[in-house]
């Protein structure tokens, strides 16, 4: 879903109020990590960057950041991730970039 976006002509940037940039690409991706967590994992609570979510870090977490590097990203520069974890009770279990 991201490399569909990286480079696109038409990609959308806007400024969070943090004054860093979001790209419908992350949005997008988001969305689709959370649509798969809430079928597969309806139980398990998720953070993200970019909807956020509960930091309570209790039970299991699923913390997304869907483009990491979004600066390099929009300047279409190749070095970016989408980083997932899970927690059990705030203790990192898994980490995928």
């Amino acid at each position: 879903m991201t490399m569909d976006r990286f480079g696109a002509l038409d990609l959308r940037v806007d400024t969070k109020p943090d004054l860093t940039p979001v790209t419908d690409a992350d949005r997008a991706v988001e969305v689709a990590l959370r649509d798969a967590l809430a079928r597969d994992r309806p139980d398990d609570d998720v953070l993200g960057e970019e909807f956020g979510g509960s930091a309570l870090f209790s039970g299991r977490q699923w913390v997304i950041d869907p483009i990491d590097g979004t600066k390099n990203f929009v300047r279409g520069v190749p070095v970016w991730a989408t980083l997932i974890s899970l927690l059990d009770d705030g203790v990192p279990r898994i980490g995928v970039i």
